[in-house]
């Protein structure tokens, strides 16, 4: 019977183990649904050169505003959330693009307006040509890069593309993904680039003034876990090992 009770115990604590370390590990570090008062800029986000309006709870670039549309707009998350937390995360957001062109994009590593990470959907191509590629901004000049560009076609309905993206840097390695609508929308095109130039900073959201974007559901998650999957692993099996040394010295 104390031998049971043992075993009982030594399986529980592997269990236990097992779930302390992959608890919250997809946990978000920061999301918003961009939800608040229509014609808004949403909390602890600032828009460089223009309005960003929260309206139906999307958040996009406000009609009219530049008068230049060829005009790229950036609106960048300033609050704490993202303090002390690791340099490496992965930032995602459904959008709506619309059919006439222009391009979604999302900031990472953000410093300052000359220093950045950027990775976009563009559809500026002709009827179903889009690309993704990622960018990098270090103060100009000969120190901003386009680190990986990548053609494909899509057929998007009603002439609006809604999908979402995915902007990991991890380790100097940055990797935009592209997803169909939701969170479980199937992976439609990914890209990988490396480069070490900028080492943290804040996220945001980036687009053209001229075209219809929109942006919703914005998080921010920790792109290694710790303790990650494999971790988790090994203390269940040492946990289980110790278990059936225990019953065999017992039965000894």
């Amino acid at each position: 019977m104390k031998t049971m009770k043992k075993l009982a115990l030594l399986t529980t604590l592997a269990a236990s183990l097992a779930l302390a370390a992959t608890a919250n590990a997809a946990d978000p570090l920061f999301s918003t649904d961009f939800t608040g008062t229509p014609g808004s800029i949403p909390t602890d986000f600032t828009a460089s050169n223009f309005a960003i309006n929260d309206n139906g709870n999307l958040y996009r670039l406000a009609p009219g505003l530049p008068s230049s549309g060829s005009q790229n707009q950036l609106s960048v998350y300033t609050g704490a959330a993202l303090s002390g937390s690791s340099a490496n995360y992965t930032v995602s957001s459904t959008f709506n693009l619309g059919g006439n062109g222009g391009y979604v994009g999302l900031a990472a590593y953000h410093t300052d307006a000359s220093h950045y990470y950027l990775g976009r959907l563009n559809g500026s191509g002709s009827g179903t040509g889009f690309s993704l590629e990622i960018y990098k901004f270090n103060g100009g000049g000969a120190n901003n890069a386009q680190l990986k560009l990548e053609n494909f076609t899509f057929e998007q309905t009603g002439g609006i593309f809604t999908g979402r993206l995915e902007f990991t840097v991890n380790e100097g390695t940055l990797t935009l993904s592209l997803y169909e609508s939701g969170t479980e929308g199937a992976l439609l095109k990914s890209i990988s680039a490396t480069d070490t130039a900028l080492s943290g900073g804040s996220v945001g959201v980036r687009a053209t003034a001229a075209y219809a974007v929109s942006y919703d559901n914005l998080v921010v998650t920790s792109a290694t876990p710790i303790p990650e999957p494999a971790t988790a692993a090994v203390l269940t099996g040492a946990a289980l090992l110790a278990a059936v040394v225990v019953f065999r010295r017992t039965r000894a």
